[in-house]
């Protein structure tokens, strides 16, 4: 099993934010540390997602123009068949 490097730091996080993190640790029986982990991968992920939307959606429109006349030059490709 490969073993993570874990490293510590120092966070400040407003009073009532912390407090919610502290009853989620309680509530999942786990640390806060756990808890704010996470959620910063859960976060990580999320914001990777959405990065990569918006690539593939840069990347459609910018070859739509090219998709359309492909699809135009072969539409009567499958009538062939019948």
């Amino acid at each position: 099993m490969l073993h993570q490097q874990i490293a510590k730091i120092s966070l400040n996080f407003p009073a009532p934010l912390l407090e919610k993190v502290d009853e989620e640790a309680t509530e999942l029986k786990t640390t806060r540390s756990d808890v704010i982990r996470r959620a910063l991968e859960s976060y990580l992920k999320s914001v990777s997602e959405a990065r990569l939307r918006k690539e593939l959606k840069e990347g459609y429109v910018a070859n739509a123009k090219l998709a359309k006349k492909v699809c135009e030059e072969w539409k009567f490709t499958d009538a062939e068949n019948l």
